[in-house]
């Protein structure tokens, strides 16, 4: 449960439409991943992928806050709008499990990987492949759900002992969502987002078990 009005469920893979319109949402086009890669993700390791969903009376008093805002839609102009239905995911995580973090290289993390060809249900390193909230249920939630959902994942695959990540430099609100869960920078991989004519760093995050 995260803030009382939305809740984590596993993804599946009819959710995959879902999960791509939240890449989209969330991600500059230069760096979104592909349906494939999401389907991958969800055949390699069912257990890893992860959905934020509203809750019933959340999303009434959402809905309600959305009316007096002027922001409903009722999707006549094609929009989703900032009204959720209950039950429609608003956030992912996706991870997998590796035999050991690699070293700090833009192949080693490379954006479109094949979970299926490196998930090792034995493996000892957890990697948080995608993690995004909508930014209309964002504001304290995507904290909850990060963590809540790391909780899950660990206390579900105890060998692990470490969960590592890559984050975009200029993040700085999904920097202090991992700061505040206790992971530390441990690496940085030049120019790894081609956003921009130089590119932007990845920063590499670590946390110890």
């Amino acid at each position: 449960m995260v803030r009382g009005t939305l809740r984590i469920r596993r993804a599946e893979a009819r959710d995959l439409p879902a999960l791509m319109n939240i890449e989209r949402a969330s991600f500059a086009p230069e760096i979104q991943e592909s349906e494939e890669t999401f389907a991958d993700r969800l055949n390699a390791f069912p257990g890893g992928a992860l959905i934020l969903e509203a809750g019933s009376e959340g999303n009434r008093n959402d809905r309600e806050d959305c009316r007096r805002a002027g922001n409903c839609s009722n999707g006549s102009n094609g929009g989703n709008g900032g009204c959720r239905r209950s039950g429609e995911p608003v956030g992912y995580l996706t991870a997998e499990i590796w035999d050991k973090a690699p070293p700090p290289s833009a192949e080693g993390y490379r954006l479109g990987h094949r979970a299926s060809e490196r998930h090792n249900p034995e493996g000892r390193v957890l990697y948080i492949s995608s993690f995004a909230v909508l930014p209309e249920a964002r504001g304290g939630t995507g904290r909850a759900f990060f963590c809540e959902a790391l909780d899950l994942l660990c206390a579900e695959n105890p060998k692990i002992d470490r969960v590592v990540f890559i984050v975009h430099e200029q993040w700085r609100a999904a920097r202090h969502i991992y700061e505040g869960c206790g992971f530390q920078y441990t690496g940085v991989l030049p120019s790894f987002f081609k956003d921009g004519d130089a590119g932007s760093d990845a920063l590499i995050m670590e946390k110890k078990r």
